[in-house]
């Protein structure tokens, strides 16, 4: 007890979040931990009045968490100001993976 084995991480923009830096530890993985982070964040950015939540991800079916893909400009328009997107136009480069949204309300 006492050890953190999980976290995640928000962004915010102005009536928006970027999800970030999911994680688990490996022995602790497989008990549920995982979605109820996600569904924190969700949670979180519901009860800041965000209309919708941000992520981009390498993998992963984020449907079953209310996500649907959406096209990076919508992220990268929607967010300007996260660390994550101004770190990815300072180097003039783009996430890889899938971009996702979720509509809060």
């Amino acid at each position: 007890g006492g050890q953190p084995v999980g976290a995640i991480g928000l962004e915010h923009g102005e009536g928006a979040s970027l999800l970030r830096g999911a994680a688990v530890l490996p022995e602790a993985r497989g008990g549920g931990l995982g979605r109820r982070l996600v569904m924190s964040a969700v949670e979180y950015a519901q009860g800041r009045g965000d209309r919708a939540i941000y992520m981009f991800s390498k993998g992963g079916d984020w449907g079953t968490f209310g996500f649907q893909q959406v096209p990076l400009a919508v992220v990268m328009g929607d967010v300007p100001d996260a660390p994550q997107v101004q770190a990815y136009r300072a180097r003039g480069d783009r996430p890889g993976g899938t971009t996702w949204m979720r509509t809060l309300g």
